[in-house]
């Protein structure tokens, strides 16, 4: 009676591990979504960031001189900070590749943009000077250069 009462003791933890693996399954799926519908929109509802990304994307955005301190260069900021926080998701493993797929066309948009690779220059530069080894929008950097093989 003992050898039949710890297996199905035995029967009912593994059963309920199973149901708390598939709970958690679900749920890290449930909250990711939830995140990838924030980010989406995040950057839809900031007419800043979506105004940038237009003059970017139909190539009327250009980096002249006269650019630093203008609201310009705050809703590029702006936006360039909204996919380093994408890539921050991503290399924390929150996001994945997958995942990736639904901000690849603007992601690549901006980082492939020769006025972007100036100012992105510009500020590689201003850290230098400052003596400062952060590169700024590192994760989104890194992150263009990793969605460019997919």
């Amino acid at each position: 009676m003992d050898t039949l009462l710890q297996y199905a003791t035995t029967i009912a933890i593994i059963g309920s591990l199973i149901f708390a693996a598939k709970k958690f399954t679900s749920d890290a799926r449930q909250n990711k979504a939830v995140i990838i519908s924030n980010l989406y929109k995040m950057f839809h509802d900031n007419p800043d960031m979506m105004g940038i990304f237009y003059e970017i994307e139909y190539s009327r955005f250009k980096y002249p001189d006269g650019f630093h301190g203008t609201p310009k260069e705050q809703a590029l900021d702006k936006l360039l900070d909204y996919f380093e926080t994408i890539g921050k998701l991503y290399a924390n493993k929150i996001l994945n590749e997958t995942d990736l797929m639904t901000f690849k066309y603007r992601i690549l948009s901006v980082y492939q943009n020769h006025n972007i690779k100036e100012y992105l220059k510009f500020l590689d530069r201003l850290q230098v000077d400052r003596r400062r080894s952060e590169i700024l929008f590192g994760e989104f950097r890194k992150l263009a250069e990793i969605l460019q093989t997919k």
